[in-house]
């Protein structure tokens, strides 16, 4: 007679231990008292044949009696058959009914792991029940479709590699790289090795980079990059945000991974756009987001926006009128701020050196309101992204609310893109230009009513697009003030003579 898998694993195991104790062979293999007494018996049946010795129970444990050794561990090495444990058994099955190139049912688990039929329902409720707990995923059933998960794709893909993960044994993962080749043969027909391309995508990473590969397991990754195939063929796609791709893009990780996916894309096989985003972060050695969900994310950020401001009043003792205003414009920065961090992706700011002059006092406040975020990405923020958040800052202190009443003939207006920082360093060099005999104020564009052109004596746009405003005491300005432009505003204003004579230097 021959025995089933999971008895032939549990009499390698009595053979090996000599003695086990029931609730362990119960735990280990998911099974029922009853299961086991059929499967001893079964076990004693095989051992009977060629009297081998006999298994019993014995004050809660099982002992083997061997009389014929030899002629045993012969036997039990003819032919040996792997059994997974339940853990690793529920992990292929997860792994099964998400990488799949056709409908899963029952029968096709039944059939693959050699157990009943309540074990595997038994199991997947168990699988239902843990990747539900989060409520980001749903475990689902039809006659249809058979056994498959909906949900937030990036959850799916965490638990996916964890998964992954779990096969702790050489056989657990041929099972999986087995599976997977199948299935993407299925969805492609194309009959290369998938696995070996994979691996050949992280070799040709590590030449790009020109560095040992940081990741300590190429085999998991080499999988992951499978999954990514497997999912994306089948209409599933990691959504990233904008400016996570956008700090992505200015990676060399990014750059190889395009180049890799360009090359095979000239040999027929295909990858989306958005997976060479997720290849490029997952070889980067970093979680993709580390949020399971956007939403996530956005609180993430917006925790980060709230701690920075805190500290920022703390430290300098000060308080913003319009917090929520400044929070709003925050999270928008930081979010791109954080992604940029992340991949070591730092901007350019040719304004740095001028903004550290003239708000030395705000700069070293900010700097030290960031750092004391909390967050690893957040400690080490280059000078030129200080300058920006330094901005925002700056112009939520400096900016002056627009009366509804008329201005009178020495007052200014600076008007500027949405986040005021841009045209809250132009008032300040403005200012420095033309002196204190006039006012100034700062607004957004989207605040600037027609009737606010004949109530400043000069209305000065800031990046605003060219001909949106117009009038006889409109300027216009890029970001920055150029020399040229410096001069027709104090031409402007000495033809209006509202400007004392002064000579220019």
């Amino acid at each position: 007679m021959e025995l089933r898998k999971r008895q032939a694993k549990i009499l390698q195991d009595l053979f090996e231990k000599k003695r086990i104790s029931v609730d362990t062979i119960l735990d280990e293999y998911g099974i029922s008292k009853r299961t086991l007494y059929y499967d001893l018996n079964k076990i004693n049946d095989w051992l009977s044949e060629d009297n081998f010795g006999m298994a019993n129970i014995e004050d809660k444990e099982i002992v083997i009696e061997i009389t014929n050794l030899a002629s045993i561990e012969k036997q039990m090495h003819r032919g040996k058959e792997y059994y997974f444990s339940s853990e690793e058994r529920r992990a292929i099955e997860f792994l099964f009914i998400t990488l799949n190139s056709e409908k899963i049912v029952i029968d096709d688990l039944k059939n693959a792991f050699d157990v009943s039929r309540n074990t595997i329902l038994s199991d997947l409720k168990s699988v239902k029940s843990e990747i539900e707990e989060s409520g980001e995923l749903k475990f689902c059933n039809s006659i249809k479709q058979g056994y498959y998960v909906t949900g937030d794709e990036s959850a799916l893909r965490k638990i996916i590699q964890e998964k992954i993960n779990e096969l702790k044994t050489p056989e657990g993962k041929a099972v999986l790289k087995i599976y997977m080749q199948n299935s993407l043969f299925s969805l492609t027909e194309n009959e290369i090795d998938f696995y070996k391309l994979c691996i050949c995508i992280i070799k040709q990473y590590e030449l790009d980079i020109k560095n040992e590969y940081i990741l300590s397991d190429m085999q998991t990754e080499g999988f992951m990059i499978q999954v990514s195939w497997i999912r994306s063929l089948k209409g599933y796609t990691i959504k990233l945000s904008d400016d996570e791709k956008n700090a992505l893009t200015g990676t060399l990780s990014y750059r190889s991974v395009e180049n890799s996916v360009e090359k095979m894309a000239r040999c027929g096989i295909e990858m989306v756009q958005e997976e060479v985003y997720y290849l490029a972060s997952m070889l980067l050695g970093i979680e993709t987001t580390g949020f399971k969900t956007h939403r996530e994310e956005e609180r993430f950020i917006e925790k980060i926006a709230d701690q920075f401001i805190s500290n920022f009043e703390r430290i300098t003792c000060l308080v913003f009128y319009n917090r929520s205003k400044l929070r709003h414009e925050l999270f928008h920065h930081l979010r791109a701020l954080f992604y940029r961090m992340k991949y070591g992706t730092p901007s350019d700011n040719p304004l740095t050196r001028d903004i550290k002059q003239m708000y030395s006092f705000v700069f070293e406040a900010t700097r030290r309101a960031i750092a004391e975020v909390g967050n690893n990405f957040m400690r080490d923020i280059p000078d030129t992204e200080i300058a920006y958040l330094c901005i925002y800052m700056v112009s939520n202190l400096d900016e002056k609310k627009v009366h509804q009443s008329a201005k009178y003939d020495g007052s200014i207006l600076i008007v500027g893109p949405k986040n005021m920082a841009i045209a809250t360093l132009i008032k300040e060099q403005i200012q420095n230009l033309l002196g204190d005999s006039f006012e100034y104020d700062v607004i957004s564009l989207s605040r600037l009513k027609t009737r606010m052109l004949s109530e400043y004596v000069m209305v000065v746009l800031v990046d605003v697009p060219r001909g949106k405003v117009t009038g006889e005491n409109v300027v216009e300005t890029v970001s920055y003030l150029t020399r040229k432009i410096s001069r027709r505003l104090w031409i402007y204003c000495r033809m209006r003579s509202c400007y004392p004579n002064t000579t220019t230097k």
